[in-house]
């Protein structure tokens, strides 16, 4: 039966891509000397935070954590606080701390690929 979980990695993929691709969105219409449309930004913004709960559900399959509901709901409302929260509470003692680690090279990285997809397109739109 947990042979037929999905693994969290390709969720991540897709997170890290729509990083890249928001920040080359940004960037466009910064090289337009625009601002960047509502729609645009709400639309990244859902599709992380869809992303996000089907990888906390992913992952938490995976671990065989329950997931209460409390935990739920902050981690769609304040991701940085619900996110290190569920990996302490779901992670075995020895665990947690790298847990911790990966979720902060993880969170630089996503950053670093908007930024390097603002960058991108400043250049091309040059």
């Amino acid at each position: 039966m947990l042979n037929n979980i999905p693994k969290p990695a390709p969720v991540l993929q897709l997170m890290l891509s729509l990083a890249l691709l928001s920040g080359a969105i940004t960037g466009y219409f910064e090289a337009l000397h625009q601002a960047e449309p509502a729609w645009s930004e709400i639309s990244s913004t859902i599709a992380l935070l869809i992303l996000m709960l089907i990888w906390y559900h992913t992952d938490s399959t995976q671990h065989q954590f329950k997931r209460p509901a409390w935990l739920t709901v902050l981690i769609a409302g304040f991701a940085l606080i619900g996110i290190p929260c569920y990996l302490i509470k779901s992670r075995a003692p020895h665990a947690r701390l790298p847990a911790l680690g990966w979720l902060t090279v993880y969170t630089l990285s996503l950053m670093a690929l908007s930024l390097a997809g603002e960058m991108m397109m400043a250049w091309v739109m040059q």
